[in-house]
């Protein structure tokens, strides 16, 4: 994110990397193809979903990016991830492990993408958490893209800058 005569903007060069990785990662794992819908500007991560997965950045960009997505699109993403075993009804054990490798894989894929790009950042390992208990984000300007799938909607929130 850059201040430009009073206007924040954030870098397609920053963001295009989050939004790929992580799309590429779903199209992976879970075998759905992600749509890029809305882009709406927020402060921090404004969700109403139950689920989020965040990481901070820092390095050559600073801030962090995080996903967020109800209880039943997790179910359907562990669903996919363990084979059709069967949806199941809570997040188990197994299915908070399946969420995780969701969210670890997309953090390894965003320091390559950022990388590839000219930008060298350090992501911190991937949080899990529910909303009522999502720890305070600064009040960064974030831009939220929804990110639109068969089993359901991902909110991707963003905030980089140098």
């Amino acid at each position: 994110m850059q201040k430009e005569e009073g206007i924040i903007t954030m870098r397609a060069l920053y963001v295009n990397p989050v939004i790929s990785s992580l799309s590429s990662v779903l199209q992976m794992l879970v075998q759905v193809t992600a749509k890029k819908g809305d882009v709406l500007k927020s402060e921090g991560i404004e969700t109403e979903k139950e689920y989020t997965i965040a990481m901070n950045v820092s390095g050559e960009l600073n801030g962090f990016f995080a996903f967020s997505f109800t209880e039943e699109t997790a179910l359907s993403v562990v669903n996919a991830m363990t084979a059709g075993m069967g949806t199941p009804s809570e997040l188990d054990e197994l299915g908070l492990s399946c969420i995780n490798e969701l969210g670890g894989m997309t953090r390894g894929n965003v320091i390559n993408a950022l990388t590839e790009v000219g930008l060298t950042c350090e992501v911190q390992e991937t949080e899990l958490f529910k909303k009522d208990s999502l720890p305070f984000y600064p009040p960064e300007t974030a831009l939220k893209f929804c990110l639109t799938t068969d089993i359901g909607e991902f909110e991707l929130h963003i905030s980089l800058y140098k």
